[in-house]
């Protein structure tokens, strides 16, 4: 205990020395002496409280133990410093890693400060506990907090705390691929931050705007913001920030195929690393982004083991979701032909995703944009308002407004026939699209039956006949083969995944998988980058279709050759099945029990704007349906 003291007074003190010229440090040492020789118990927790706050972004251990000797002090904890020591504790917990004391600290901080009328904290207290919240991975809550956080800053003139709380929500959007509110709350950050005049601020506002420039390939603007943050930290020696640059750098340049520059802001930063504690989400946030690019490059052994590294944090300050995180360790796992992990892995990511979840936050999100804009266009409404009663003259207002009149009158009718005809139209794909997920909750309802009634009495019979000894071993041997049937039926008849696999997996491992007496040949032809960008309700059609194709090809064609091609070319999906069986269905049309269900495709095509095509020949058949891509 005696060297540990030792240790932390000689790292004080050289960081005391380092930064002997800082006028600021030098000010918070004096004022921490002065309130020392009063003895006085709150004035000595509110200069170690000051410290804390100037060691945040410089060195996270140092401001752990301000603020500990802080709280250590606090005599008042019905005061606005003691929520201030929370909230300083609660940040250092935060960036070390450690999400549930951050969590403690930031909710007793939010009740002190609503006790004492303290906005500045109780912002602050809002703002961060939505953050440890999205770090563990509850985003109901993050939008639940950050709610209450723009009510209370709503007509505020705390420019700080609208900063970091903008800059949060910025982040949020960009986790959620909801690009173009991030950007938007991202310009707002920058700005509310330079009102502040509070440096950490800009820092962290210029570092999330720049993000979400770079997830919308706005390289430019994105590295400018990057590159002046990147720079500001190195100035005044801020690791924490650097690092941050660093990796936002790494995957820019990654996108952009710039590997001399991927290497160089690598090496930048891994020499950072000792700076920082290992949980903290700037060193995570870098082995993210180093796992990424070597996963891209083909060192999939050194990408998995950063991985498996990163899988230690999961919920504990790790950036890439849950879902993600198995998906990346499955995909290396199968690129070095380690299947039975990357099977395991694959069905930890297909059981994390959720896409009910992800539709409700959208939703959220929506919500809370249009509540944000709102306020600010009634603002900007209200000074042009101001601004127009004392220039415009009562001719020219009527001639406006009557010209208005009529080119509103024009663009109603049009809008009204344009919207009659869009309404029989949605109508129309609203039935197909009802009988359709009828039938995909009555797969799932068949599917669980079969799994949970038909396998696991085929497992208790198994079970019973494995006592009887050798005399069941061949009734065993029987049994297994059914109920192995029965569980890649019920598989094949549940929902796919597309939310962490593209397409393309979902199909190849489909195909693979198909219990089929005569050969499937499967081509592909395009990039997976292409795969993956298909929009999931698309997948799950094209994947339905051909389903039910293959399986009736199967059953009533007596093909002995069956050939599947999936293109993607000049924006289009085109799905083609080909087999050198007899005619199954002499009508396009027509949907009686021989037939392969035509009508059922058609309207599942039809849902996500497809055209499908079915033609017979002496040769065989040939079915093949096609998908615009949307932009």
């Amino acid at each position: 205990m005696r060297l540990f003291c030792i240790i932390i007074a000689c790292l004080l003190a050289l960081g005391f020395h380092a930064s002997a010229e800082d006028p600021e440090l030098v000010q918070l040492n004096d004022n921490l002496k002065r309130a020392q020789a009063l003895d006085d118990g709150d004035s000595i927790a509110a200069a170690y409280c000051l410290l804390g706050e100037y060691y945040a972004y410089r060195s996270i251990d140092t401001a752990m133990h301000y603020s500990q000797q802080a709280l250590l002090h606090i005599e008042n904890k019905h005061d606005s410093w003691y929520s201030a020591i929370l909230c300083d504790l609660g940040y250092a917990h935060f960036s070390m890693g450690d999400m549930d004391s951050a969590l403690a600290c930031f909710l007793e901080a939010r009740k002190v400060a609503a006790e004492v009328g303290d906005t500045v904290c109780l912002s602050t207290a809002l703002s961060t506990l939505g953050l440890v919240y999205k770090r563990k991975e509850m985003p109901d809550s993050t939008l639940y907090y950050y709610k209450e956080a723009l009510t209370l800053l709503e007509n505020s003139s705390e420019h700080g705390e609208l900063a970091y709380l903008l800059g949060n929500m910025t982040v949020f959007c960009i986790n959620e691929k909801r690009l173009d509110e991030a950007i938007y709350y991202g310009n707002r950050a920058v700005e509310e931050a330079q009102l502040s005049g509070d440096i950490d601020m800009m820092f962290y506002t210029g570092y999330a705007c720049g993000n979400a420039y770079f997830k919308l390939e706005r390289y430019d603007e994105g590295m400018k913001h990057i590159r002046q943050v990147i720079a500001e930290a190195r100035k005044h020696n801020l690791p924490q920030l650097m690092l941050k640059g660093y990796a936002t750098m790494i995957q820019t340049h990654d996108e952009l195929q710039h590997r001399d520059s991927v290497k160089y802001y690598l090496s930048e930063g891994e020499r950072l690393l000792p700076l920082l504690p290992e949980g903290s989400a700037e060193v995570l946030g870098l082995l993210e982004a180093k796992a990424i690019v070597l996963g891209k490059w083909g060192d999939h052994r050194e990408s998995l083991k950063l991985w498996q590294q990163l899988e230690k944090h999961n919920g504990k300050g790790l950036h890439t979701p849950a879902d993600k995180l198995y998906l990346n360790i499955a995909r290396n796992s199968r690129a070095l032909r380690d299947y039975a992990t990357a099977t395991n892995y694959y069905e930890k990511a297909y059981s994390t995703a959720d896409s009910l979840r992800q539709q409700d936050i959208d939703q959220q999100i929506s919500e809370l944009t249009v509540k944000y804009d709102t306020r600010q266009k009634e603002l900007e409404i209200a000074k042009l308002q101001s601004e127009q009663a004392e220039q415009r003259a009562w001719t020219a207002m009527w001639a406006v407004v009557a010209l208005a009149a009529i080119l509103l009158l024009a663009a109603a009718v049009a809008h009204h026939a344009a919207r009659r005809k869009k309404q029989r139209r949605e109508e129309e794909l609203r039935l197909a699209q009802s009988r359709i997920d009828g039938m995909e909750r009555e797969r799932a309802r068949i599917a669980r039956e079969l799994h949970d009634g038909v396998c696991n009495d085929l497992l208790g019979i198994g079970y019973r006949l494995q006592a009887d000894g050798a005399a069941g071993n061949e009734a065993l041997r029987l049994i297994e083969q059914v109920r192995g049937s029965v569980r890649n039926l019920s598989h094949e008849l549940m929902p796919p995944h597309f939310h962490n696999a593209s397409i393309a997996e979902v199909i190849d491992d489909y195909v693979a998988s198909l219990a089929s007496p005569v050969p499937v040949n499967l081509r592909l032809q395009g990039s997976d980058a292409e795969f993956e960008a298909v929009p999931q309700r698309i997948a799950h059609e094209t994947y339905r279709i051909l389903q039910e194709l293959l399986a009736n090809v199967l059953k009533h064609s007596d093909a002995t050759s069956i050939t599947v091609t999936m293109a993607i070319a000049d924006g289009t999906l085109r799905l083609t099945v080909s087999d050198d069986g007899h005619n199954l269905n002499p009508s396009p049309n027509s949907n009686n029990g021989n037939g392969i269900g035509m009508v059922s495709i058609n309207e599942r095509a039809a849902s996500v704007g497809g055209k499908f095509i079915a033609t017979q020949s002496p040769q065989g058949q040939h079915f093949e349906l096609t998908v615009t891509l949307p932009q």
